[in-house]
């Protein structure tokens, strides 16, 4: 355990923290996280109305855009989606 204390305190953390401030300093683009929700917005401006179909309350059957025979459940309120591309 204090080899993994070691390799977590000497080159993980370092890592991580010298990778923030390239992205606070505008030297790296956005996290991963960041990409794929830019991403997710552009895909959903491709929707159209009668691609929803509305469930009950905040949840949601969305047809998927390479299968249109397949429908993703969204729940709004949880943010979830059962869609692999969900983050």
């Amino acid at each position: 355990i204090d080899h993994l204390v070691h390799t977590l305190v000497e080159r993980v953390v370092p890592y991580y923290a010298l990778k923030q401030q390239r992205q606070d300093l505008n030297f790296e683009g956005p996290d991963i996280e960041i990409k794929k929700r830019i991403d997710i917005h552009k895909r959903a401006e491709k929707y159209h109305k009668d691609q929803i179909e509305h469930v009950e309350d905040a949840r949601y059957l969305v047809a998927s855009q390479s299968q249109p025979s397949r429908k993703y459940d969204v729940d709004v309120d949880a943010y979830s989606c059962n869609c692999l591309d969900f983050p």
